[in-house]
């Protein structure tokens, strides 16, 4: 991605995939249609994999209670059979904790409301300040709806993982 000077890794067959390594470096021309479910993939992974070092969930950690108002969401690939009233997206958050999270949410997101994501990060920052990490857990609210943001995130990993930052 040279136009935004950054480096995208794609992992293909998702979970899989990461546990394999089928990872590579993606390019502007390797990129023009992707089935993302960035958010749920990666607050899974992290809750059940101890060596992703820093997660980053956009768009997504808010409650499934919630999210199924919407009448013409969750397809149901985002939800495993026997899940639903056993385990919210707060319970997935707590297993990532004591490593850093972010959470993006947008303001206008319908799909996983404001509202519901700002409780269970509250949900969240009570566990992480249990562990003496609360400079870990961060939410980014910004305007806008069901959106990679971005602002916060490229900073919190760069601190996170002791990155440099990009010029």
């Amino acid at each position: 991605m040279s136009d935004f000077h950054i480096e995208v890794i794609g992992i293909e067959k998702g979970f899989r995939g990461l546990v394999e390594n089928h990872a590579r470096v993606l390019h502007l021309q390797d990129v023009s249609g992707i089935l993302s479910l960035g958010g749920t993939m990666t607050l899974f992974l992290a809750a059940t994999d101890d060596r992703v070092a820093v997660a980053v969930v956009s768009g997504f950690l808010s409650s499934w209670g919630e999210a199924h108002k919407v009448p013409w969401n969750m397809c149901g690939s985002q939800v495993m059979v026997g899940m639903l009233g056993q385990i919210e997206h707060v319970d997935l958050g707590a297993l990532i904790a004591p490593r850093p999270l972010l959470v993006e949410t947008g303001t206008e997101d319908l799909i996983f409301p404001v509202a519901a994501a700002s409780e269970s990060v509250g949900q969240l920052r009570a566990i992480y300040q249990r562990y003496g990490a609360s400079d870990r857990i961060v939410h980014d609210v910004f305007v806008g709806d069901h959106q990679w943001h971005g602002l916060a995130a490229y900073p919190f990993l760069d601190h996170w993982l002791h990155h440099t930052p990009s010029a």
